[in-house]
C-alpha cells in the first residue's frame, strides 16, 4: 500500500482533531495507542461516538452537549472548517 503525506492547514479548526483521529483509527480505535503511551504522555481524543472500550480504558471521560451553534439559523458547513 502507497503511503501518503497529508497536511491540514488553514485559519479554520479541528486540524490536530482531524490528524489525531486519523492516527487513532489507523490504529484500532486507539486502543493500541492507549495501551502503549508511555507514563509520562498525556493523550487526549476526540470525536463522537466514543467506542465503549476506549472509554473503559480512559482516565477522563467528558461528554460534551451543544448548547448553541450556528447550523440552526441555516448556516451550512463550511468547506476547510466544519467539512
Amino acid at each position: 500500500m502507497k503511503g501518503y503525506v497529508q497536511v491540514y492547514t488553514g485559519n479554520g479548526k479541528g486540524k490536530t482533531t482531524a490528524a489525531l483521529g486519523m492516527a487513532l483509527r489507523a490504529a484500532g480505535a486507539g486502543l493500541k495507542i492507549i495501551r502503549k503511551k508511555p507514563a509520562g504522555v498525556e493523550l487526549v481524543m476526540t470525536g463522537r461516538k466514543a467506542d465503549p472500550r476506549v472509554v473503559e480504558i480512559a482516565d477522563l471521560v467528558t461528554e460534551m452537549c451543544e448548547i448553541k451553534h450556528y447550523y440552526n439559523k441555516g448556516v451550512e458547513a463550511r468547506e476547510g472548517i466544519e467539512r
